[in-house]
């Protein structure tokens, strides 16, 4: 079995980079809603990774944020929130944030406008310049979900398969209450927790909890951000 981890090891190049540069990352963290907060029009999910980061809308991630060697962030956003599927490059689906840029290929790379470029993209996850959006309905409602439960700490998890699976459960939140941890699966069809998981990584709980309270952190810096811009 891999391991399940959560954690951060550059929180310092974060917490910098929150200060100073990049705008991109600034307009991220102003706009990430931790859970028990309504996500509004624009709001992110943030998501602790094995030393990286998800910023979900809806289920969607918006941007995949890691830290290099020198403590530089560069994000990944997926090419479809941002052309039309034609304009997309063969064997490129992602394009990064990296410095003030937005790098579309070996040689090719444009400015980043500010959070208005962020809102478009998050625009096209919402549906707003097309019929449905990226997001469906499960997602919304797990959205939701989130609004009401401040107990919340991950969303869109992958625990790692155990015996005879083949594949690894995909579990749409995690919740703390109390010592207790529930993963959560949705269906709006059949809307069911998934409770076999909890008795396997019940001997894990200490270790999980422990990786996140490096994510205090970031309530620091958001705090720092969203005073600056107002």
């Amino acid at each position: 079995m891999s391991e399940f981890a959560r954690t951060l090891k550059n929180i310092k190049a974060l917490e910098s980079a929150a200060e100073s540069w990049p705008q991109w990352w600034k307009d991220l963290l102003s706009l990430w809603r931790p859970s028990g907060v309504d996500s509004g029009d624009y709001g992110l999910r943030l998501a602790i990774r094995n030393n990286y980061m998800n910023f979900y809308r809806r289920g969607q991630s918006v941007a995949r944020v890691v830290i290099n060697s020198k403590g530089v962030p560069t994000a990944s956003i997926h090419f479809k929130y941002l052309f039309k599927n034609a304009d997309v490059p063969k064997g490129q689906d992602y394009i990064k944030l990296q410095g003030e840029y937005i790098l579309l290929g070996a040689e090719s790379r444009k400015q980043y406008e500010g959070i208005d470029d962020l809102k478009k993209w998050i625009s096209v996850i919402n549906g707003d310049h097309i019929d449905a959006g990226y997001s469906g309905d499960e997602k919304k409602f797990v959205d939701l979900l989130v609004s009401a439960n401040p107990g919340v700490i991950d969303l869109e998890v992958g625990i790692p398969a155990w015996g005879d699976q083949k594949s690894a459960p995909r579990m749409d939140l995690v919740i703390i209450k109390g010592v207790v941890l529930f993963f959560w699966k949705l269906k709006l069809s059949m809307i069911s927790v998934f409770e076999p998981v909890l008795h396997l990584y019940w001997v894990r709980r200490q270790r999980y909890w422990s990786n996140w309270k490096s994510t205090v952190s970031f309530l620091t810096m958001r705090k720092r951000v969203t005073s600056t811009s107002s």
